[in-house]
């Protein structure tokens, strides 16, 4: 029996900020990454997607001034990077981002040190939370998936990579906004949805709004009891704080009426 193992694939934007081509592909310098994406727990919003890459830099290709360099004098920040593996002929993308920082430092290998090049990324989240909306107009009225596309607009996010769901819910017209973070709007408007934004893995911005997600099929099923084909816990962790608790939420919109729920039982504690 034979193990198909993906084929792993890196590569840097140094030519275009949202374009990677072959010429680009640095996996034959790679030697380990790390990557973290996603929430901790279901309640929380989706993080910023973070990766570190270790890259082997024996020909110093990876040195920001050294015009030798097939890729001078584009070492430097905010350049694009994508991770993808190779399944069979499938293509499974891993992790999409921007470097933030080239780290130098030395290998121990035998025979001595060798130079290296440690990339700190993350992903479109952190490129959005840097902007500043600042419209005359504002927004009209709108669904909020057509609200995420307009505020991806305003920024001037290619349309080419994202993912907007269309939206159940209507935002209010904002009026003339001034200085309002970008990642604060979307996520008033994720609230206000029961949405979910996030940046794919294959680098798109994506919004699901609540159809989608409460339309989700479930993928696997745990149990303790696997004999009807459900997957076993492996361990799991076991909460009795107050994480999951609330008493009362209280929430309401700019001239709306303010909506209340209670958690009786959570009271009596």
């Amino acid at each position: 029996m034979s193990l198909d193992i993906p084929t792993l694939y890196l590569y840097i934007g140094f030519s275009n900020y949202f374009e990677l081509i072959a010429t680009d592909d640095v996996t034959k310098d790679l030697i380990s990454f790390s990557i973290r994406r996603g929430r901790n727990h279901q309640l929380d919003k989706v993080d910023a997607g973070t990766a570190i890459f270790l890259l082997r830099n024996a020909h110093g290709n990876y040195w920001p001034g050294n015009t030798n360099s097939p890729y001078y004098p584009d070492i430097r920040p905010d350049r694009y990077i994508r991770l993808r593996a190779v399944y069979g002929a499938t293509d499974v993308y891993i992790y999409s981002g921007f470097v933030t920082a080239w780290v130098p430092g030395w290998l121990s290998e035998k025979g001595g040190l060798v130079p290296c090049m440690t990339l700190k990324c993350v992903d479109a989240i952190r490129q959005l939370s840097r902007y500043a909306l600042n419209d005359g107009t504002g927004y009209a009225a709108q669904v909020s998936g057509t609200r995420v596309g307009a505020v991806l607009d305003s920024y001037g996010w290619s349309a080419t990579i994202r993912d907007i769901g269309t939206g159940a819910y209507t935002m209010q017209a904002t009026g003339a906004l001034k200085n309002q973070n970008l990642m604060d709007h979307i996520r008033a408007v994720e609230d206000s949805e029961g949405g979910l934004f996030f940046v794919a893995a294959d680098g798109d911005v994506t919004f699901q709004d609540s159809t989608y997600r409460a339309a989700l099929t479930v993928q696997a099923t745990f149990s303790d009891d696997i004999s009807g084909g459900d997957m076993p816990y492996v361990l799991p962790e076991i909460s009795f704080d107050d994480e999951y608790i609330y008493n009362q939420v209280r929430a309401q919109r700019i001239g709306g009426t303010e909506q209340v729920v209670n958690d009786t039982p959570s009271q009596g504690i």
